[in-house]
């Protein structure tokens, strides 16, 4: 190695000790490869088959150049995104590797991605992919004038996700008496029919009534959808 080599590789290795110092004084102790992140997760929406770009930091933390070489991902969907199979990384420096998801229908995805290095040693990144279920409801429902006594409904279709099943519960807000909701809770299948949630509202009062039912689907959504409900009775309405 020349004195100008030399110089770099050490400047090179300097600057990675200041930005991880501890970090860095742990693992060239012996040397070793680290990959940023451990596992690569992608998101996608159902019916949105867009591209995906990501990417993974591979650091060496030898004291030396450290070959690297990619071993092709086992599926379609995921792949290098300009990048040669093999290459040489140098001491303290880091090689970004992008990896570009590919979709084309809903269900999840999965893959491992290798990295070889010295000895034949390996480090393995599991890559994968989940969709989420983006549900049609509706945000407000105004069943608008209800005379005194009179039963109105809203039909509201839970419908079935192409890869699992999942449960839904549902918790009413404000109804009190005029207000009931069936089924609060239940499983929907892999690919069965919709299940259809009865919203009914049947005014006992002269009231102008606002209530709200929040519907939970922890299994694919994290937070729950929230519809509000108006009516209004007051008298006069029947003539």
């Amino acid at each position: 190695m020349d004195m100008d080599t030399f110089d770099q590789t050490h400047y090179c290795i300097e600057k990675i000790r200041e930005k991880n110092v501890h970090k860095f004084e742990e693992k060239s102790t012996n040397g070793s490869l680290n990959a940023v992140p451990s596992t690569l997760k992608f998101i996608f929406d159902s019916g949105n088959f867009k591209i995906q770009e990501k990417k993974v930091e591979i650091m060496n933390y030898f004291l030396k150049p450290c070959p690297i070489r990619f071993l092709p991902l086992e599926t379609d969907y995921f792949r290098f995104k300009n990048v040669y199979q093999r290459t040489w990384l140098n001491p303290g420096s880091v090689f970004k590797l992008k990896i570009l998801f590919i979709p084309d229908e809903d269900r999840d995805y999965n893959d491992i991605l290798k990295i070889c290095y010295f000895n034949d040693q390996t480090i393995q990144i599991k890559i994968y992919a989940e969709m989420t279920i983006k549900f049609s409801f509706p945000t407000v429902v105004n069943f608008g004038n209800v005379p005194l006594g009179r039963t109105v409904s809203y039909k509201i279709p839970i419908h079935s996700h192409a890869e699992k099943d999942f449960s839904f519960a549902i918790i009413l807000f404000n109804g009190g008496s005029c207000v009931d909701v069936y089924p609060r809770r239940g499983r929907v299948k892999l690919k069965q029919k919709p299940v259809t949630i009865v919203v009914i509202y049947r005014p006992l009062r002269y009231i102008s009534m606002n209530f709200q039912i929040r519907i939970f689907i922890s299994d694919l959504c994290k937070a729950p959808h929230v519809i509000n409900f108006y009516a209004y009775t007051r008298p006069g309405l029947l003539r």
